[in-house]
C-alpha cells in the first residue's frame, strides 16, 4: 500500500472513530425535583440567611432527588401573589402564611393547603406555644408549623414615669388616662415636649386591629360571633375603646399631637419624648435606636377596662404549610421533611453555617431550632417553646455573630413571651374576609385618632360594613348562599373523622367542634336560605 493511500484509510478510520463516539448515549442526568418555598424574608441579611440554609439542606439532608428553592416577594403582595398563583395553577409548594388566612386558603373550595400528616399536627401540639397552636388550627386541624409569634402590651419608659413621680405602670383604663396626662408636657407655644400616651397607628389596619381588639377583650368585650353571625365589636365594651382613644387625641386634655402623626413617634423613643403605648412584639426596632437607652422600657399587661376582668392581649402567629398542588404532584412528603428539619430542636447543626456580621453565624449547642435562630434575630419571639427556653441574642464581637444572653433572660423577649401565655394571651379567630373586615377596623381606628371622627358614628357605620361581610354558616361550598348543595356536602360528611380521606379538609364542620354531626345539620336548617358575606 502506497504512504498516501496509508494515510487516507486512517484518516477514514479516525473520522468514522469519532462518528461512532458522537452517536454514543450521553450518561443519564441525574433528574431533580425542586421544592418551591415562597416566603416574605426579603432582606439581605434574611436571604443570606437561607440562602445558607437552603444550602446546607440540599447538600447533606434533603431526600434522594430533591432541592429546596426559595422564591422571596415583599410582605405586601404575598397574600395575592398566593391567590394569585393558585388560580393560574401554578402553586409554590410551601408557603409562608399568616395564621389569619388559613379559612381563605384551607376552605373546600378554595383548597390551597394541604393536611398536614398525623404525626407533624402532633408534634405541633406538644412543642409549640399553646396560643399559636390554637392559632394555626382550623376546623381541628393544625395546618402547619407556627413561625413567627406576636402579642401585644404596654410598652412604657421608666424614666419617664420615674420623673413624672409613677413608680409603677397603670393597670386600669382610669389610671391609664390620669397617667397619660400628668405625664404630657408642652411649651409656651403649644407644642408638645413629652406625650403621656400615643396610639400606635402604623398604616397597617393589622396592627390597629390587634391593638383595638387587646383592648376590647380587656375591657369584657368580643369581636364577632361567627355561629350567627353577627358584629359584637359595637357594643358598649367596644364604644369605650374608641372613646377611651379620641380623648387621647381630642379631649380636653390631649396626651399626643395628631397632626405629626403617625410617624413622628418612631423618633420620640430615641429622645425618650413619650410614656406609653400599646405595641406587638416586633416593635424591637427601638433596640438599635436607643442603644443603652433601651433598658429604661419595660412591659406590661395591657391595663384593663371598666367592664373588664383582667388583662387580654391579642396574639398572632405566621406559620409555614404545604400546598395541595405538592400533594397532588408528590412533592408532599420531600416539602415536610425540609420544614420538620428546620423546626427541630438540635443540640449541635450537622455542618455549621457560613455566617456574616450582618446576621452573624448560626450557634452551635444552643437546643434551638434553625427556624427559632432566625426569628431572633429578625427580633421575632419564636412559637417553638425549646426555642423561647433555649434560643440566645446574638451578639457581634470582633465582627463575628456569636450567641449571646438567653431570650428568657431579655426584658423584651420575656415580656411578651410572658403576655402571649395562656394567662394573658388569646388566639385571633380567622374567617372569610378577614383581611376586607381588618381593613374597615383600620379606617375605624384611623378616623377616631387621627381626624377626631365621632367614635359613636364612626363605629357604627363600621359595624354594617363588617356585618355585610362575615361568612353564613353552613355555606359550605362557598358560594354566597347556604342551599340544597350544602345539605348534601353535609350528608356525605356526617361523622367524618378529622384527617381522614372522608374528612375533605373539615369543610363541612360548621360548628368548629372537630366533628360534622347534628349539631351542624342544626345550624345549616336554621341557615337554609340566607345569603353569606362574600
Amino acid at each position: 500500500m502506497k504512504r498516501n493511500e496509508m494515510t487516507l484509510c486512517l484518516l477514514m478510520v479516525l473520522c468514522l472513530s469519532i462518528f461512532a463516539l458522537t452517536r454514543l448515549p450521553s450518561p443519564a442526568r441525574a433528574q431533580v425535583t425542586e421544592i418551591e418555598f415562597l416566603n416574605h424574608w426579603t432582606e439581605p441579611s434574611e436571604v443570606y440567611y437561607w440562602a445558607n440554609v437552603t444550602k446546607e439542606y440540599n447538600e447533606h439532608h434533603a431526600p434522594s432527588g430533591y432541592q429546596i428553592k426559595m422564591t422571596t416577594v415583599e410582605f405586601d403582595i404575598l397574600y395575592d401573589t398566593i391567590m394569585t398563583r393558585h388560580i393560574a395553577q401554578n402553586d409554590p409548594d410551601i408557603i409562608s402564611i399568616h395564621a389569619m388566612w388559613i379559612p381563605t386558603f384551607a376552605n373546600w373550595k378554595t383548597a390551597i393547603l394541604a393536611v398536614p400528616p398525623a404525626d407533624v399536627q402532633a408534634n405541633v401540639k406538644a412543642n409549640w406555644t399553646q396560643v399559636t397552636v390554637a392559632g394555626s388550627t382550623y376546623k381541628g386541624i393544625v395546618w402547619g408549623f407556627p413561625t413567627e409569634f406576636n402579642s401585644w402590651g404596654l410598652v412604657y419608659n421608666k424614666a419617664v414615669l420615674q420623673a413624672g413621680g409613677y413608680s409603677a405602670p397603670p393597670t386600669t383604663w382610669a389610671e391609664l388616662e390620669s397617667m397619660a396626662v400628668d405625664l404630657t408636657e408642652k411649651d409656651g407655644t403649644g407644642k408638645f415636649i413629652k406625650s403621656g400616651f400615643v396610639p400606635f397607628v402604623e398604616g397597617m389596619p393589622e396592627e390597629q386591629r390587634y391593638q383595638f381588639m387587646s383592648l376590647l377583650w380587656s375591657n369584657g368585650g368580643e369581636f364577632v360571633d361567627l355561629n350567627t353571625p353577627k358584629v359584637l365589636f359595637n357594643s358598649t365594651n367596644g364604644l369605650e375603646v374608641m372613646q377611651l382613644y379620641n380623648r387621647f387625641g381630642f379631649g380636653a386634655n390631649p396626651t399626643y399631637d395628631y397632626l405629626n402623626m403617625p410617624d413622628y413617634w418612631w423618633n420620640a423613643w430615641v429622645d425618650e419624648s413619650i410614656a406609653m403605648m400599646v405595641l406587638p412584639t416586633w416593635m424591637t426596632y427601638v433596640r438599635d435606636a436607643m442603644g443603652d437607652n433601651f433598658s429604661h422600657l419595660a412591659i406590661a399587661p395591657v391595663p384593663v377596662g371598666p367592664h373588664g376582668t383582667g388583662s387580654k392581649s391579642a396574639t398572632y402567629n405566621w406559620m409555614l404549610g404545604v400546598t395541595q398542588k405538592a400533594q397532588d404532584a408528590g412533592k408532599a412528603n420531600a416539602a415536610w421533611d425540609f420544614l420538620t428539619w428546620i423546626n427541630k430542636e438540635r443540640p449541635q447543626y450537622d455542618v455549621p453555617l457560613p455566617g456574616a456580621v450582618s446576621i452573624g453565624a448560626v450557634p452551635k449547642g444552643n437546643g434551638a431550632t434553625i427556624m427559632g435562630d432566625y426569628l431572633i434575630r429578625d427580633s421575632i419571639v419564636p412559637s417553638r417553646l425549646c426555642d423561647q427556653a433555649n434560643g440566645r441574642l446574638t451578639v457581634v464581637i470582633g465582627g463575628v455573630g456569636q450567641a449571646g444572653a438567653l431570650i428568657i433572660d431579655d426584658f423584651w423577649f420575656k415580656g411578651f413571651m410572658d403576655l402571649g401565655a395562656p394567662a394573658y394571651g388569646r388566639s385571633d379567630q380567622g374567617f372569610l374576609k378577614i383581611k376586607e373586615v381588618q381593613y374597615e377596623i383600620g379606617q375605624m381606628f384611623e378616623k377616631v385618632t387621627l381626624t377626631g371622627a365621632d367614635p359613636v358614628i364612626t363605629m357604627t357605620d363600621t359595624a354594617t360594613k363588617v356585618q355585610a361581610m362575615l361568612p353564613m354558616p353552613g355555606d359550605i361550598n362557598i358560594d354566597g348562599v347556604v342551599d340544597i348543595y350544602d345539605a348534601v356536602n353535609l350528608i356525605k360528611d356526617i361523622d367524618a373523622i378529622p384527617g381522614s380521606v372522608n374528612w375533605n379538609r373539615g369543610r363541612s364542620d360548621i360548628t368548629n367542634d372537630n366533628r360534622v354531626s347534628g349539631a351542624d345539620v342544626t345550624v345549616l336548617v336554621r341557615n337554609y336560605g340566607k345569603t353569606g358575606g362574600y
